[in-house]
């Protein structure tokens, strides 16, 4: 779920742009991945998961 939303896409974290570096690191120091959901019909971009955006993975889809 996405802000209300709900997606069947695969959960990913992509490296931060350089000028993000800072937004995406905790306060360890330690630099996290930009979470995005990712469809897997190349139609559709890549959907980032930005703050203040409400985000919550509900279940699984299994082969």
């Amino acid at each position: 779920m996405l802000d209300g939303s709900g997606y069947i896409k695969a959960y990913d974290e992509q490296t931060p742009d350089e000028d993000e570096l800072d937004y995406y690191t905790d306060s360890n120091g330690v630099v996290h991945g930009k979470p995005v959901l990712i469809s897997y019909n190349k139609k559709y971009a890549p959907r980032p998961v930005l703050p203040p955006s409400r985000f919550k993975i509900c279940g699984r889809v299994l082969n």
